[in-house]
């Protein structure tokens, strides 16, 4: 957390000095608008760490009430559909009319399809395809499947993938926890 912490900082005080000039250029203001876009997103990456590490640290008490299954993953599309344009990813979803309804945690299942398909896009990369897919399982359960087209996880990374903290991606934005909180909650 602190090193979006100080990113927050350091871009603050350089809007602060950029304001306290009686005049301020075209240069200036594009400037301090990319400092305070970055203010926005590290402040958001803060969010979503601390949330993580919340989840991850401490179930939440389950709100376990019959549930359609579709529903919660076209929720969970919606929220994703368009990081999914931005990057250029297509993305296919295939509901089965044939579904019980389940009990469940729809706010859980919803970041367990969330984190598995921000998974998947990055994956892919630009140009990439995934899908998802619902299915009935067994005898009154649902199989929810995602797929995409990347390169898959190397064999000396399978075994960590649902170790908290642990990232094969480069980004700094990544916490390592998307996996583990899916995996608990699951």
């Amino acid at each position: 957390v602190n090193n979006p912490l100080f990113g927050i900082l350091t871009y603050a005080r350089l809007c602060l000095k950029d304001l306290e000039k009686t005049e301020i250029s075209d240069d200036s203001r594009r400037r301090m608008l990319g400092n305070i876009g970055i203010i926005e997103r590290e402040s958001r990456r803060c969010g979503d760490i601390i949330r993580n590490l919340l989840t991850y640290a401490r179930q939440a008490p389950r709100k376990r009430e019959r549930n359609d299954v579709n529903q919660i993953v076209d929720r969970s599309v919606t929220l994703i559909r368009h990081q999914l344009n931005l990057q250029g990813v297509a993305l296919e979803v295939q509901a089965s009319h044939a579904l019980p309804e389940i009990i469940c945690d729809a706010g859980q299942v919803q970041q367990v399809v969330l984190v598995l398909l921000t998974n998947a896009s990055e994956a892919t990369g630009e140009g990439g395809h995934l899908s998802i897919r619902t299915e009935p399982w067994e005898t009154d359960g649902v199989k929810i499947v995602v797929r995409d087209d990347g390169p898959g996880i190397s064999p000396q990374n399978l075994a960590q993938i649902f170790e908290p903290f642990f990232t094969t991606k480069e980004e700094k934005l990544r916490t390592g926890l998307g996996l583990a909180v899916a995996k608990s909650i699951v």
